[in-house]
């Protein structure tokens, strides 16, 4: 049975990925499309597997409305059996917060317990339900609203200390007020006010950690698992953070494969297990090299990033919208030499200094077979697309950027 899968657009890499895996499983894709102030150049409408949008009300402006306009298509449109899939936190969150949503969409994973699920957008119950499964991560304070604020919070605490927000919210607030960072660094109890002072008017929960130091970029790993309906996984990888922009709290603009450490997946399987979860599901670990742990920092319900990366590899994540069929483990060893790449933000982590020699350059010396996350072969418009933008932004010749795309990119 084709599925038929309702995809709001926010995030353009991530919401093109998705619509690409879909179109390889033969779903029917119906795209849900709204804008805000600042909305980016969309890529995605470029791609051959694009069409038919459907404009919807910014969950971010009324999630009642927005909800409201998805039961309008799924009704205008005689969709029987309507899936729906997330692209970023934004359309993410209505899942876990209207109830008239859940109850008329599809979506990964047993909601029969719907707090429970719950704890995947809010670290303050997820630690809580992960201490009951003795797994370990890092140290944390929860704290319901900044003006709650008292400096004893952190008395049990070692410095430096990170904050975060404990709950995702529909204008991703944070991550504004901290300048596109996804956590803050404290560094000491003299830095406690002046780091707070921008976030006076956040409203959202935070939770406060002790920042685990690592050496290496093996110690902080994403594990990616596709869990069949009956629980069992049907293909696991770990993703290597080659570049992250911006740097330590930012998002990878260079992606790669590993095989997960054992220890990762005996957690990630008792992660499955407790949740009744079923589906794609991302569980970022870091290895603490103080009490020599892996400990969970953060877990994902929805698709990722880079998720076009493993299907351009061979593991389609979505792939249990169709069926349940395993996946050739060896494909971690076959693809290790494998890395994606956002260009855009590639761009923006060397500040604009990179032109088509320099690129080729760079890319020479990383030594990696290469996918990009907009320029495909097989749908090439995207990145054709964000080629011209990068090259009006930085001034580089359309035609050189282009041919080391074409030079480098592969699959």
């Amino acid at each position: 049975m084709r599925r038929e899968v309702l995809l709001p657009r926010a995030n353009d890499t991530l919401f093109l990925g998705a619509l690409r895996s879909l179109n390889q499983l033969g779903s029917d894709v119906i795209p849900l499309t709204y804008q805000w102030d600042g909305s980016p150049k969309w890529h995605s409408s470029k791609s051959k597997f694009f069409n038919s949008e459907t404009p919807v009300t910014n969950p971010h402006l009324s999630q009642e409305k927005y909800v409201s306009d998805i039961l309008n298509t799924i009704a205008q449109k005689g969709i029987e059996s309507p899936f729906y899939l997330p692209t970023s936190d934004t359309n993410l969150i209505p899942l876990y917060k209207n109830k008239k949503l859940v109850q008329n969409v599809s979506y990964f994973g047993d909601r029969s317990n719907f707090q429970l699920i719950d704890a995947f957008n809010n670290k303050g119950l997820l630690y809580a339900e992960l201490l009951k499964l003795d797994i370990p991560t890092p140290k944390t304070c929860y704290l319901p609203n900044i003006c709650q604020f008292t400096p004893n919070l952190l008395s049990p605490l070692s410095f430096p200390i990170i904050f975060k927000p404990a709950e995702k919210d529909t204008g991703q607030t944070f991550y504004s007020l901290a300048k596109r960072y996804k956590a803050v660094e404290i560094k000491c109890k003299n830095d406690v006010e002046k780091k707070l002072k921008p976030f006076q008017q956040y409203n959202g929960p935070l939770v406060f950690q002790e920042k685990v130091v690592f050496s290496s970029e093996d110690n902080e790993l994403p594990l990616y698992m596709n869990v069949s309906t009956n629980g069992s996984i049907i293909s696991s990888v770990c993703g290597v953070k080659h570049l992250i922009n911006p740097p330590r709290f930012g998002t990878a603009a260079i992606l790669g494969v590993c095989a997960p450490p054992k220890e990762l997946l005996e957690i990630g399987e008792l992660i499955v297990s407790h949740f009744n979860w079923f589906g794609p599901i991302m569980i970022e670990f870091i290895f603490n090299e103080k009490n020599e742990n892996w400990e969970v920092i953060e877990i994902n319900g929805r698709p990722w990033l880079m998720i076009d990366f493993f299907r351009r590899i061979g593991c389609n994540f979505l792939s249990t919208l169709k069926s349940d069929q395993h996946h050739d483990a060896k494909f971690v060893s076959d693809y290790a030499d494998f890395v994606h790449i956002d260009l855009s933000l590639l761009f923006y982590a060397f500040r604009k200094k990179l032109d088509g020699f320099v690129l080729n350059n760079y890319l020479n010396e990383l030594d990696k077979k290469v996918t990009f996350t907009h320029f495909d072969p097989k749908d090439p418009e995207p990145g054709l697309s964000e080629a011209h933008i990068i090259s009006e932004w930085t001034g580089n010749s359309i035609k050189s950027l282009i041919k080391t795309i074409d030079k480098f990119g592969v699959n």
